[in-house]
């Protein structure tokens, strides 16, 4: 009878336990995500951040010479990275807004 008790009780445990480790894994899953999001953002503004830099830099300097050669060089560099992230930032958003795995 004892046994019976026991091996229920510990059978109850064993469920309370792998509903909690299921929530637990969501949970880490769902904040990977939010972390990578934030982590897109920060490099979208980054990317945003050094366009501007070197357009005011090119515009700046006034003359048509190598230097605004290389801005312009490097804000299409930027320009390229900035359109990656913000594809990546597309796919994202679904995941966050309609809680939808990768």
């Amino acid at each position: 009878m004892i046994t019976e008790i026991i091996s229920l009780l510990a059978v109850i445990v064993a469920g309370i336990s792998a509903l909690y480790s299921k929530r637990a894994v969501d949970t880490a899953s769902r904040s990977n995500v939010l972390h990578k999001l934030k982590i897109l953002l920060d490099l979208k503004q980054s990317y945003l951040n050094e366009m501007m830099q070197q357009s005011k830099s090119a515009n700046n300097w006034g003359t048509n010479d190598s230097f605004s050669q290389a801005c312009r060089e490097a804000y299409a560099n930027a320009q390229i990275k900035y359109k990656e992230v913000i594809a990546e930032l597309d796919r994202y958003h679904k995941k966050v807004i309609h809680n939808k795995p990768e």
